[in-house]
């Protein structure tokens, strides 16, 4: 039959036999306009095409058409669908095509598809209309159009193009029924026409090539439909011979093609496989080594797979004398191909029959990467190590894996990983990209593969132990986070021991740089987190690690002089003493839960120095007379806690507290030794059985509290958890006195941490000030002792102050002689080498003989001079950079503040009493304030703390003792709200009037709002709200908001207080509903009173549950103030009327429907 080829336009010429009439090769096309517009044809082409003469006996009519244009459209439905002459006697039986069958609206749709306007789109409507006509002789004829356009544009030089028209067609045949495969592969061979076929020798033009690739396109697409599948020995034969044939072709071409067979083998019985594909396949792959490309060996794979070859029969084909042959054609070949041949071939080498295969190949591997440059290598040999580990079993010896992570392949995979790190994705080659796209997926799988592929844990042990010795390159550069630490996670308990021990040994080797010593100690630190040791293995090593920390460490881990430590001694000391402290208190519920392990670590280091040798061998230097005194009562305690067992909560506590810190202290703090004594004596008063020493009592508590605040000021974070467990025992045995020790520390105008207690950071602060003289005012009221030492302590504030005066004028009459010497020194400097004796440098200036140039000179001098004194102003001190000590006291202070409030938490939580609550409430907002609208607004980290107490406080439900008069919650509301608003009003008195407030300031009214609203629903006890001892409070905000523009409280209040479940809301809603017929009310607050209803008006069945008839009263109110408002000329829809209307909407009156009616008019 005749032939046809694509000419440079898409049309197709007819050719006679096998020679080709247009030569012309395809044009290159860059998008899916040109790509169609190559399958359909352009007119003008069409045009010539008509002008040459057919072939005298067999003529062809073709379907092209200009989809650009509308008006050539008409021309497209003249033309017809014809078979050759030569066909019509072998297709009688098949009717006829015609034009007229094929339906118009297929052309709009490639029209559409050309032009790239919403591709999705159209190809649901072209699959529509395929799938949904009733004429059949139309629904075939659109059909077969159809896919011969598609079909043409799979050979296509754009790949966007042919990509897309595979999927196209792709679409159609699963989702149109009753398509001929027969006539879509004859029409490929037609309108992708390849000069030779099987056994011939392909020529070598772009227009073979193009058509081929098209019909491997088009042949793996049908392969991937249900006709595939459900395949008849005649379509297998035709599919499978377009395949194979183009194995004999370009390496790229014979590389898809055997890409595709390879893959399809899977969905066939062996038995067909043998009788329809075998017989064709084996003469072409069956070729010795030396003959084989990759794209072959792996079709032998397959075959082998499929169990139609068995390994004798391979490598008898093969010619093989052993594999390194095999070896080098997937190593070294120069064509990249996909994943599943590499899983194939790692599959072979995986097998139980073969299990020295996988041992020859990694030989081979190791001994060819040291010198292999080619980046194809490396991605072969990693390709295959991943799927080897991806598809090794239990049946597999998984010793041999271990030999894939030898050193030569780790060294370079961790210099691609680095290399890959450094470079660009698009400065970088294909071959590289394949590369660096493995990494990732290598991890995933050598993860999935400690998971769930291998049971031998000292399989996973060796691997990891190999990967470690690269632990911190590897750490730098691998993709998944923490991914050691992931591995180390799936070890055993002896595994994760082996790996400390690992890193332990690592830690005190003299080569090891400082990061890695500090990896090693970040990984010793997570292993004993997790608990992935066994219980005596763990405290084994926490023991080692309290020597380590406690005692001057050599290289070989024992304790040694100063003189002969390691050099990174105070490093790991450091590290230890925190990882000691941290695992210790990790779990630990209470400070009875520590005891058993204080005691066994306290006699070990007792233990320890019993030797006298080890004195000298303390990081903290030998102890001295009072140290040694102390730990005498430590050794009693150890001394009764073998004796007998304790059963006093009180008393474990404090042997807890007294033996943390006198491990801690010798690290040689001397505060903590302080402390230490102080806490003994707090034992022997607390535990002492004579009950009629009350002053000792408190005295006891008072020391206590203090010796926790010091230890506060320990750097180290163990000491926040450990101080929150002791005060958490003890708070049972605290009162308020002993938490005002703690607000102390809170007052943002003092420093507790300097020399003079009574100093002011801000003394310039007129609030503070004013704050200063009502506490004098209230100390008045003291005992007559305390007003002594208040007198002491004034007379001398008021003699420091006269000293400060003097020291200041002399400084001031200091400054002036400077100032003077200066200018006479200026005035005189120029005539100081004047040959004239009388010029001593002391005469005066006589500026009658000065001239322009010396005037200049002497002017630039007093200049100097007068800005050198120039008395620096309050905004240039502001500029000027605290000092490094000034920037580590306020760290510190700020610290220390933070740990303050956390002890508060504990006191909130454990202790909500009422009178605790208001103090803690007072004092936080007091911080909160200062930090964010005050002068430390720097230190956020304070205020972050202080905000989540605040949080904690509001949640925090409150005790009462019976009967407890709540009155004293009137007084802090009071304070809150003047404390808050003065401040605000005081910083607007500074600062320019501003449009908008700031958004600090909004969150402190907010803050204070939300406590206003806390404190307000305490009172729940009376049944009527209105006769509870906070409503005349409520009731005076209500008016003094109503009446004046600037009140202390805001809109919000209010909404803080409707939004909780007090029952007294319903009262605040009536007296200020009651207040909108008042004439004195303005406009503005009546718009925020009905506001306030109408947001709240879908909760009125929950606010007046108890008071139906305050709801009564209610929507009378509001129908009253409705039928005033609706006469009135100024009165807005769009603004009140809205929230009238939703008000009204709740109520059950039917004047509540009818003024709804009136209003929406």
């Amino acid at each position: 039959m005749a032939k046809a080829i694509v000419d440079k336009n898409g049309v197709a010429t007819p050719t006679k036999k096998k020679k080709l009439v247009n030569k012309k090769p395809i044009s290159k096309t860059k998008s899916l306009t040109k790509a169609v517009t190559i399958a359909n044809g352009h007119p003008k082409d069409q045009k010539k095409q008509q002008k040459q003469p057919a072939h005298p006996k067999k003529r062809e009519l073709e379907v092209g058409a200009n989809d650009n244009d509308d008006d050539d459209e008409a021309d497209e439905e003249k033309e017809a669908i014809k078979k050759p002459k030569s066909e019509k006697a072998n297709d009688e039986d098949k009717p006829a095509l015609s034009i007229k069958d094929i339906i118009p609206a297929v052309f709009g749709i490639f029209s559409n598809l050309q032009s790239g306007r919403l591709s999705q789109n159209n190809l649901n409507r072209l699959v529509n209309l395929l799938r949904n006509e009733p004429d059949d002789a139309k629904r075939l004829a659109t059909c077969s159009y159809t896919l011969k356009r598609l079909v043409r544009a799979t050979g296509s030089d754009d790949m966007q193009s042919v990509s897309q028209s595979a999927a196209n067609i792709h679409c159609i045949l699963t989702s149109v029924p009753n398509i001929d495969i027969y006539d879509l592969l004859e029409t490929m061979k037609r309108d992708l026409p390849v000069s030779s076929g099987i056994g011939g020798k392909q020529k070598k033009g772009k227009t073979d090539s193009l058509a081929s690739v098209g019909q491997v396109i088009t042949v793996y697409t049908i392969m991937q439909t249900p006709y595939f599948k459900n395949a008849e020995p005649k379509l297998l034969t035709a599919l499978y011979t377009i395949l194979i044939g183009q194995l004999k072709g370009r390496e790229y071409l014979a590389s898809m093609s055997a890409n595709i067979l390879a893959d399809s083998f899977t969905q066939l019985n062996a038995s067909v496989f043998e009788s329809h594909v075998w017989s064709q396949l084996k003469s072409v792959i069956l070729l010795p080594i030396a003959k084989q490309k990759i794209y072959l060996f792996d079709l032998l794979l397959a075959a082998y797979f499929q169990k139609i070859l068995s390994r004798n029969q391979l490598e008898s084909a093969l010619s093989l004398k052993n594999f390194e042959d095999v070896f080098e054609l997937y190593l070294n070949s120069s064509i990249s191909q996909n994943a599943n041949a590499y899983k194939r071939f790692a599959k072979f080498l995986i097998q139980k029959e073969q299990a020295k295969l996988l041992k020859q190949w990694q030989k081979y591997v190791d001994d060819k990467i040291v010198t292999a440059n080619n980046s194809r290598f490396k991605m072969c040999a990693l390709q295959i190590i991943t799927y080897v580990l991806l598809y090794c079993n239990e049946s597999s010896d998984q010793r041999i894996i271990v030999e894939l992570f030898s050193p030569n392949v780790l060294e370079m995979l961790f210099n691609e990983l680095q290399s890959a790190k450094r470079k660009r994705s698009e400065k970088t080659k294909a071959s590289h990209l394949e590369l660096k796209a493995i990494f990732p997926q290598l991890e995933a799988i050598l993860l999935l593969f400690y998971k769930s592929k291998v049971s031998q844990d000292d399989v996973k042990v060796q691997i990891l132990m190999r990967l470690l010795d690269n632990a911190v390159r590897l750490e730098s550069v691998i993709h998944l986070p923490k991914y050691i630490e992931q591995l180390i996670n799936e070890l055993s308990p002896d595994g994760v021991y082996k790996v400390y021990s690992y890193f332990r040994d690592l830690l005190f080797k003299e080569s090891v740089s400082k990061s890695c010593r500090i990896y090693c100690l970040g990984r010793l630190n997570a292993i004993l987190a997790r608990d992935g040791l066994t219980d005596e293995n763990r405290k084994t090593e926490m023991l080692q690690m309290l020597y380590m920390a406690t005692f001057n460490v050599n290289y070989e881990q024992k304790p040694c002089s100063q003189a002969n430590a390691c050099e990174f001694n105070e490093l790991k000391g450091t590290h230890f003493r925190a990882m000691f402290y941290n695992n210790l208190l990790k779990e630990a519920r209470s400070l009875e839960d520590l005891l058993p392990q204080l005691n066994f670590f306290t006699s070990r280091v007792i233990k320890e120095f019993a030797n006298s040798e080890n004195e000298t061998k303390l990081r903290c230097g030998p102890r001295s007379a009072e140290q040694k005194g102390t730990w005498k009562a430590i050794e009693n305690i150890i001394l009764e806690a073998k004796k007998q067992k304790n059963t006093d909560k009180l008393k474990q506590t404090l042997d807890g507290l007294i033996l943390f810190v006198s491990l801690t202290q010798l690290s040689g703090d001397p505060r903590l030794v302080t402390v230490l004594k102080d806490l003994i004596q707090c034992k022997v008063f607390a535990t002492s059985k004579e009950k009629s020493k009350k002053t000792l009592d408190v005295s006891w508590k008072e020391v206590l509290t203090d010796s926790l605040l010091v230890l506060n000021l320990q750097n180290e974070q163990f000491w926040r958890k450990f101080i929150n467990l002791v005060l958490a025992s003890v708070i049972e045995h605290l009162e308020e006195q002993h938490l005002e020790q703690i607000l102390a520390v809170l007052d943002m105008r003092k420093n507790p941490l300097s020399k003079n207690e009574n100093e002011d950071e801000d003394a310039d602060d007129d609030e503070e000030e004013d704050d200063e003289e009502d506490e004098s005012e209230a100390s008045s009221d003291e005992d007559s002792s305390e007003d002594e030492d208040d007198e002491n302590e004034k007379d001398d504030e008021e003699t420091e102050k006269e000293e400060n005066e003097v020291e200041e004028d002399d400084t001031e009459n200091a400054r002036l002689e400077e100032l003077r010497e200066s200018v006479r020194l200026a005035l005189t400097k120029d005539m100081a080498n004047n040959d004239d004796d009388d010029n001593d440098g002391a005469s005066s200036v006589d500026w009658n003989d000065v001239d322009e140039a010396e005037g200049e000179r002497l002017n630039a001098a007093l200049e100097r001079s007068f800005q050198a004194f120039k008395p620096k102003t309050a905004k240039s001190e502001a500029k000027r950079r605290p000092t490094k000590s000034e920037r580590i006291n306020s760290t510190t202070l700020m610290h220390f503040r933070i740990r303050a409030l956390d002890m508060l938490e504990v006191f909130v939580s454990k202790k909500p009493e009422i009178e605790i609550i208001l103090d803690i409430i007072q004092s936080v907002f007091q911080v909160y304030m200062s930090c964010s609208i005050g002068p430390h607004a720097k230190e956020q980290q304070l205020r972050e703390a202080s905000i989540k107490l605040m949080r904690k406080i509001i949640n925090q439900t409150i005790t009462y003792k019976p009967e407890q008069d709540k009155s004293i919650i009137l007084e802090v509301i009071e304070q809150l709200m003047a404390t808050a608003s003065t401040k605000i009003e005081n910083d607007d008195q500074k600062k320019p009037q501003q449009q908008h407030q700031p958004k600090a300031e909004i969150e402190v009214m907010q803050w204070r709002d939300k406590f206003l609203a806390h404190l307000v629903s305490q009172f729940t006890s009376s049944k009527n709200a209105t006769k509870i001892p906070v409503w005349p409070l409520l009731e005076g905000y209500i008016v003094e908001w109503i009446s004046r523009r600037k009140t202390s409280l805001t809109l919000a209040s209010f909404e803080a207080i409707f939004n909780t479940n007090w029952p007294g809301v319903a009262h605040v809603a009536n007296a200020m509903s009651s207040h909108l017929l008042s004439d004195a009310t303005r406009s503005q607050r009546r718009y925020q009173i009905l506001k306030l209803l109408s947001d709240h008006s879908n909760r009125f069945n929950l606010i007046y549950k108890n008071y139906p008839k305050a709801l009564d009263q209610l929507h009378q109110q509001i129908i009253e103030y409705t039928e005033l408002a609706l006469d009135k000329s100024d009165f807005q829809k769009s603004k009140e009327g809205k929230l009238l209307s939703k008000i009204l909407a709740q109520g059950t009156d039917p004047k509540c429907r009818e003024l709804i009616e009136k209003i929406a008019k």
